[in-house]
């Protein structure tokens, strides 16, 4: 896929990803306000409802009082007697009051007199519950097989009571709230009314009413409404996802037309350049920071390939002199042997070709490998086991390294053996913002020349191994610096290498 495709790509990804964020935050924002208002709206309903439904109740309260407060019913109470029923308790008093129970029971509990009907006006069983004294006394509503029936139970007194008065009982009544008042009740609302029901629907404004029963109970009423928020609701979000696609729109094309100008056409320039460009090579692009930032680092890398390539020309050449006089080594031991037959010679032909393969782990070493953590104690240790001459370990460290650091030791140590005649070796490791290891030995050591160009490229006296200079690598790679202090002593500094 090309550039300009990519970018493309990218465009329309982001603005895409923005347009959903941005489509969500208003949804969440104008639900949020819709939430709001709604709760008001529904509030205001719940508020209407409740005045209707305790007015309705109070009339009732207000229909129980007045008979139970009047001379006939106190009488009626004490001297049951049919002209009380004959006059008042027949059908057309019940339909008219809209009384759809009633029930007299005396000071002893005992019912006088009850009747009950239901919605129709068909004639029934008492229910038991109104017998319950809970009721007594009391004013509020009951839920009866799904229907809501007001209750009002009040004592039975004389109408003009004394504070010698005594109640004969109490006289209930009930009133099934009937179609016609749920009819009227939400004509007035504008808004139905349900018992016990749960609703969601976001178009609809929904309030719950939580209200207590005669017995303490909670009897949810649900009143449900056309919400007017809800069509500007859809109408705002509508909008304002029509517009963010505009405004997204115009600001991705204006996007993609600096981008192309300023930063595709330049990695076009770039990628051109990269195909063609040869070690050393340079390329010089003026454009945004970034495209500066990112022409100077392929400058540097390219300047690091060169280098890398000087590196691995010098491992080679240096690589290719050692091997070259470690198989003249192995050829003359090998020609020796088949004149003398002389074993030893074996032994030390395998000996250079030991060495011929360390070489070649050196150089992999300097090429590619992962630092990791090492105890500069516990490599040396192992050093010393390659060679018999006393070596004195002081301090111990812990730095980054790799199995190169193996091959430093190796090499120095082999160094002052070979050239310098050593006997004895002392390497101190000293632990503090850095590390320092000095390394001295009491052979003949350096000579002024070889002080000035031990680390140089390729210089050894009298053929080193691998050479200091590789040393000095491998130090270098382990953020360390290496000097030569006098004939007998070398220092290496690991510099911000070790480990707390």
């Amino acid at each position: 896929m090309k550039t300009r495709e990519k970018v493309l790509l990218i465009a329309i990804s982001i603005s895409l990803i923005l347009l959903l964020t941005l489509t969500f935050i208003v949804i969440a924002i104008e639900k949020s306000s819709l939430e709001s208002f709604s709760m008001k709206y529904a509030k205001e309903k719940s508020d209407a409802f409740q005045k209707i439904f305790y007015s309705e109740l109070k009339s009732l309260e207000i229909l129980c009082i007045d008979w139970a407060f009047w001379d006939d019913t106190y009488e009626f109470i004490e001297n049951r007697n049919e002209r009380y029923i004959a006059s008042n308790l027949v059908e057309r008093t019940f339909i008219d009051a809209k009384i759809n129970m009633i029930l007299f029971i005396n000071k002893n509990g005992e019912v006088v007199f009850s009747k009950f009907y239901d919605r129709n006006w068909n004639e029934k069983e008492l229910p038991e519950i109104f017998l319950y004294p809970e009721i007594l006394g009391k004013t509020g509503f009951l839920k009866l097989d799904g229907e809501i029936i007001l209750l009002s139970s009040k004592p039975i007194l004389p109408s003009s009571p004394s504070d010698f008065s005594e109640s004969r009982g109490y006289l209930t009544m009930g009133r099934i709230l009937s179609d016609d008042w749920s009819y009227d009740v939400s004509e007035v609302l504008n808004a139905e009314v349900f018992i016990d029901a749960k609703h969601q629907n976001s178009e609809k404004s929904i309030a719950e009413i939580a209200l207590k029963d005669i017995f303490g109970r909670d009897t949810i009423f649900v009143i449900e409404s056309e919400n007017p928020y809800y069509p500007e609701y859809v109408r705002n979000i509508l909008l304002s996802f029509f517009s963010f696609i505009a405004i997204i729109l115009a600001f991705s094309a204006s996007m993609i037309f600096l981008l192309d100008r300023e930063v595709v056409s330049k990695i076009s320039k770039l990628e051109k350049f990269i195909r063609s460009a040869k070690p050393g090579e340079k390329i010089e692009l003026n454009g945004t920071e970034e495209i500066r930032v990112l022409s100077n680092a392929i400058n540097e890398f390219l300047f690091k390939i060169t280098e890398y390539e000087e590196r691995m020309k010098f491992l080679t050449k240096t690589l290719r002199h050692d091997i070259l006089n470690i198989l003249t080594a192995i050829k003359g031991f090998i020609e020796v042997y088949e004149v003398e037959k002389d074993p030893e010679y074996l032994k030390k032909a395998i000996l250079q070709i030991e060495k011929g393969v360390e070489l070649l782990r050196v150089e992999k070493e300097l090429e590619n490998s992962e630092l990791k953590k090492v105890q500069l104690k516990e490599v040396i240790e192992n050093v010393k086991k390659s060679f018999p001459i006393e070596i004195e370990l002081k301090g111990d460290a812990e730095l980054l390294a790799d199995d190169g650091l193996f091959f430093v030791f190796n090499n120095l140590i082999e160094n002052s053996i070979k050239h310098g005649k050593a006997s004895k070796v002392t390497i101190e490791i000293e632990k503090g913002e850095n590390i320092r290891v000095l390394f001295r030995d009491n052979g003949k050591g350096f000579s002024e020349t070889a002080m000035k160009k031990a680390f140089r490229e390729i210089y050894t006296e009298g053929g080193s191994g691998i050479g200091l200079y590789i040393v000095k690598k491998l130090v270098e790679k382990y953020n360390g610096k290496l000097r030569v202090l006098d004939k007998n002593t070398i220092e290496i500094v690991f510099q911000g290498s070790s480990i707390d």
